[in-house]
């Protein structure tokens, strides 16, 4: 598994939505979070599966 060094290498992951289905208000907030160990980075909905095999998580369904 790879770790992040920062909010923002996980922030560039991401599609930057702001679509709240994270139940956090913004994308910057959701990235925050999992670096924080707070939530996985599979609860973003719309995170590539290569992104998440790579970063060792398994996406949820909605």
């Amino acid at each position: 598994m790879n770790e992040f060094k920062n909010t923002m290498d996980v922030f560039k992951l991401l599609e930057k939505t702001n679509c709240r289905k994270c139940n956090k208000p913004t994308c910057l907030a959701f990235a925050a979070s999992v670096f924080q160990g707070k939530i996985a980075l599979s609860q973003c909905p719309f995170i590539d599966e290569d992104i998440l095999k790579k970063y060792g998580s398994q996406k949820l369904e909605y």
